[in-house]
């Protein structure tokens, strides 16, 4: 669930939102319309925690995972090679798929004493490497990069080589792979060929 209380932001004189009040609940598909300037941007990023609100409050639950493809897109991952751009969604389970990668290494090199607690702990981030969907991961992001346009042949071009179309795409699909529980569109058919 979304949640905004009497949310005001101004930027100098420029008062974007004003006591702005609602609830999303889950499974619901909401979309925000209104001029340039309405405010719409905004709540996305109060919401994201890039911006905070002048006053009122806006959340949803922590546990959620929140994705959002931005409407431009800023000198985002040059030099990096499509498919990785998309794998990297998740830094948090890159992070552990490194940490599992040392604590290997360490069990390598331990006494057989501490091998049997540092096997457990290993067992334990497989686990939760697995419920993450890392073993999957590379597929899942072939798959959907695939289900949107992309030429097999192109996942190991850079980032950087396509157009602004295929970059807010690519940006699509960063989001879809780390299956988010909320994502944000904001203006999704722009610069779309």
């Amino acid at each position: 669930m979304i949640q905004f209380s009497q949310v005001s932001k101004a930027f100098g004189t420029q008062q974007v939102l004003q006591d702005v009040t609602f609830t999303i609940h889950d499974g619901e598909r909401v979309g925000f319309v209104g001029p340039n300037g309405a405010g719409k941007s905004t709540m996305f990023e109060i919401l994201t925690g890039n911006l905070s609100p002048d006053k009122g409050e806006a959340t949803y639950p922590g546990a959620m995972r929140l994705a959002y493809v931005r409407q431009q897109l800023h000198g985002l991952a040059n030099g990096v090679p499509l498919l990785d751009y998309v794998e990297n969604a998740m830094p948090d389970l890159n992070l552990l798929h490194d940490q599992m990668v040392a604590l290997e290494e360490d069990i390598s090199r331990a006494e057989d004493a501490a091998k049997p607690k540092m096997l457990e702990r290993l067992g334990e981030m497989q686990s939760r490497y697995e419920h993450l969907g890392g073993y999957e991961l590379k597929n899942r992001a072939e798959t959907i990069l695939s289900g949107l346009g992309f030429a097999t042949e192109r996942f190991s071009d850079s980032f950087d080589t396509f157009s602004g179309g295929w970059k807010i795409r690519a940006e699509l699909a960063r989001n879809l792979v780390a299956r988010p529980d909320i994502l944000l569109l904001d203006e999704p058919t722009n610069y779309l060929e």
